[in-house]
């Protein structure tokens, strides 16, 4: 259950990130409401990020050649 708990919230989140990722590239009519949405669709973003990244969705690799 647990398992399956995880696996909704990730997916929700990731669904929201997306979103939001649209959302950046929005137009408003004036230019208050461009930087409320573009701003607050970055929050939100940065916001999903965080919750991905205390899941330990993101791996990290530390032994990276080029």
């Amino acid at each position: 259950m647990k398992k399956f708990i995880k696996n909704t919230t990730k997916a929700v989140v990731t669904i929201a990130a997306g979103v939001a990722f649209v959302m950046m590239f929005g137009e408003a009519e004036t230019p208050g409401l461009q930087f409320l949405c573009t701003f607050g669709s970055m929050a939100v973003l940065f916001g999903c990020y965080k919750i991905l990244d205390k899941m330990g969705t993101f791996k990290e690799e530390s032994n990276v050649e080029i």
